[in-house]
């Protein structure tokens, strides 16, 4: 990747350092672009050692520390989804189309690097550089730097500001229509029974893409919690959330503890790693519905990681999960393609062993799930129990549910805010919801759909 430009900071380190004392632990995520400017701005204007600076050169100051310096282009390219800075060696991107690039880009130095974690502690609003530094910047960057004998190692990852809705999902493969709408099954489950669902994958593969596409089918009468280690879910059309962050005196165990005395409907856990599985565990036996993001590689993989250290889940625990999804990015030619590549439920015991159903796999010669006649049954009875709903009205909901998401990619009606909205709309009045759209309220495949009370 070529970039002539953003090779020389157009202040100099002196000038910013000079303003870290008065800054450090005052700028904060929350705040907008042009509060911290005018934080800035204020503390040239006031402090007497700044006195002689023109009016115009205090516009250029401000704009220039809250910047990234020489990689700022990269950070803000919407197709930049990963920087790594390995020292002084050239800067590497990860980009969502062609993946690993190397880019022209290099610090001069290890002064000039030294500095830039440093900026980085104070545009984080954190005190102090530490061995290890986990920050969160304003506009989704997500900074990870590691002290090493050979320099300071950076990964700076950028997270979407706007995420993709289910309905771009579908468009970019990720997810069929079909897979797509018996997802808005699982999390809605017709309001009565929804599923406790874990989202699975490697490093990168789309995992919190997938999650946060989910929340446009929650209910608005539900309270939400959601504990991270670093803040990534957009939680916008989550009316009743709280947003919780792990950090040096929380561990993330701490937080789904204290989470269980917060009334939640629904608990959502980023990156779940040790033992706070056991408390998300307790979370589900007493009747709240969960979702988790996972390392991981396989749904069999994923129940071995859980039953061991440092999770230590029970097998007979572990039926309280519903569903298990695999996300992974695959190379499509130069172009990378990301795609929930297994699909399985959990069926019980048998012995000791967890029983899953047979797994729905991804065809990679035709892009798609393959239904198999035997999966993904147990939770359909599971509803069907709950609800009072036959197999087959189930089913038929399921169709016109997938109805609705292709009548919506049709119509480019897409963004997240506008499938929440929608969403919402059709649990208060389907019939009205579909017209909206332009689809008749045909009578599904399994017959009349009886009220839920």
């Amino acid at each position: 990747m070529d970039r002539a430009g953003g090779q020389g900071c157009t202040m100099s380190q002196d000038i910013q350092r000079m303003l870290f004392p008065y800054l450090v632990g005052r700028l904060q995520i929350h705040q907008s672009y042009e509060d911290q400017l005018a934080l800035v701005d204020k503390v040239l204007q006031t402090e007497s050692r700044f006195a002689g600076i023109s009016n115009e050169q205090r516009n250029e100051i401000s704009r220039e520390f809250l910047s990234l310096g020489r990689i700022e282009f990269l950070a803000r390219d919407p197709l930049i989804e990963d920087i790594m800075v390995n020292a002084t060696e050239p800067v590497y991107a990860y980009h969502a189309q062609a993946g690993m690039m190397q880019t022209e880009v290099r610090f001069s130095g290890m002064d000039e690097l030294e500095f830039f974690v440093e900026k980085l502690v104070v545009l984080a609003g954190k005190i102090e550089v530490r061995p290890i530094l986990d920050l969160q910047l304003p506009g989704g960057l997500r900074v990870n730097a590691v002290q090493s004998p050979f320099g300071p190692q950076i990964t700076i990852r950028r997270m979407k500001e706007t995420p993709p809705s289910i309905v771009d999902l579908v468009d970019w493969g990720l997810v069929d229509s079909r897979m797509a709408a018996e997802m808005w099954l699982y999390v809605d489950g017709l309001r009565v029974r929804p599923a406790n669902i874990f989202v699975g994958g490697p490093a990168g593969s789309g995992k919190t893409t997938l999650l946060n596409s989910l929340f446009s089918f929650f209910r608005p009468e539900e309270r939400i919690i959601t504990i991270e280690d670093t803040l990534e879910l957009n939680t916008r059309t989550a009316e009743n959330c709280s947003r919780l962050e792990v950090n040096e005196q929380l561990s993330a165990q701490d937080l789904v503890k204290n989470a269980l005395r917060m009334r939640p409907d629904r608990l959502i856990v980023g990156e779940m790693r040790g033992a706070e599985a056991q408390q998300l565990i307790t979370a589900m036996n007493i009747g709240a519905t969960c979702m988790v993001t996972i390392h991981t590689d396989t749904s069999r993989n994923l129940i071995k990681r859980l039953s061991n250290n440092p999770m230590n889940i029970s097998e007979d625990m572990l039926a309280l999960l519903d569903v298990i999804f695999i996300v992974r990015a695959l190379r499509d030619g130069p172009r990378l393609h990301r795609a929930v590549v297994e699909v399985v439920e959990t069926a019980g015991l048998e012995g000791r062993t967890m029983l899953l159903t047979e797994p729905q796999t991804y065809n990679v010669a035709q892009k798609k799930l393959i239904e198999k006649n035997s999966s993904r049954t147990v939770f359909r009875d599971r509803l069907a129990r709950a609800t009072g709903w036959t197999n087959l009205q189930i089913m038929g909901e399921i169709e016109r549910r997938q109805r609705v998401l292709e009548a919506l990619l049709e119509q480019g009606i897409r963004a997240v805010a506008d499938i929440s909205r929608f969403a919402r709309d059709y649990y208060d009045d389907t019939a009205a919801a579909l017209r909206k759209i332009g689809l008749e309220d045909d009578e599904p495949s399994g017959g009349p759909l009886p009220p839920l009370s």
